[in-house]
Formats: C-alpha cells, sequence, structure tokens
C-alpha cells in the first residue's frame, strides 16, 4: 500500500455501521468497516462480526429504510449502491428482539421496512 501524508492508503470503501441492542439500546455500538465494491453485503456482516463480536445471524441491518435479509446477501455493494461514507442501521438480536426506532412494517420484499 502506498504512503500518503506519512499514513498507510487503506482499500475499500469505509462504511459505518451501529447497532442497537434490547439490553443496551443507547447509545448504539458503532463500528467502521472497508469493504471494497465487489464485496457482498455477507462480507459486510462478516465485518461487522470481527469489529464488534456480533454474529452475522444475529445482525438486523438496514440501509434506506429497507431491512438486509439474508436475500440481500450475494449483493454487491455496487449493486447496493452502496458507498464510501454510507451508514447502515441495525439491531444485535442476540438479548432478545428489538425495540425498534423508527418503527418498523413488513415490506414487499420479505423483510421489515422502516415506517417513518
Amino acid at each position: 500500500m502506498a504512503a500518503y501524508g506519512g499514513h498507510e492508503a487503506v482499500e475499500g470503501n469505509q462504511i459505518t455501521v451501529s447497532l442497537r441492542s434490547a439490553k443496551q439500546p443507547w447509545p448504539p455500538v458503532t463500528a467502521s468497516v472497508r469493504v471494497k465494491y465487489e464485496e457482498t453485503v455477507a462480507d459486510i456482516k462478516r465485518a461487522v462480526e470481527r469489529a464488534l463480536g456480533v454474529p452475522p445471524d444475529s445482525q438486523q441491518l438496514f440501509w434506506h429504510k429497507r431491512e438486509l435479509t439474508a436475500a440481500f446477501d450475494s449483493k454487491t455493494l455496487s449493486e447496493m449502491h452502496m458507498h464510501t461514507g454510507a451508514g447502515l442501521k441495525g439491531y444485535d438480536t442476540r438479548h432478545g428482539p428489538p425495540k425498534y426506532n423508527p418503527p418498523v412494517k413488513p415490506g414487499a420484499h420479505g423483510g421489515l421496512e422502516e415506517d417513518c
């Protein structure tokens, strides 16, 4: 990797992920993960696991008010139009069902959608 201004260049898009849990809804835990455009939603979930210790099957992530269910796991960042600076919010479901804020409703794609 090339050095720039005394710092190593870091590859990949920086995606910020904030998770709330039923055990401690506020403040959410937050991490920035690096993923490339050709990587998938499943890769983001694994990066979140490395950063926050929350297994992918316990992550309930939302992007543009839509839940990123397993049906999205094979979609690339490019296909999702997810770029550097994108923010995902979601819930850690290990300690019970989350208290959704904003409220959610069933979505047309089979997952949940934020109702706001």
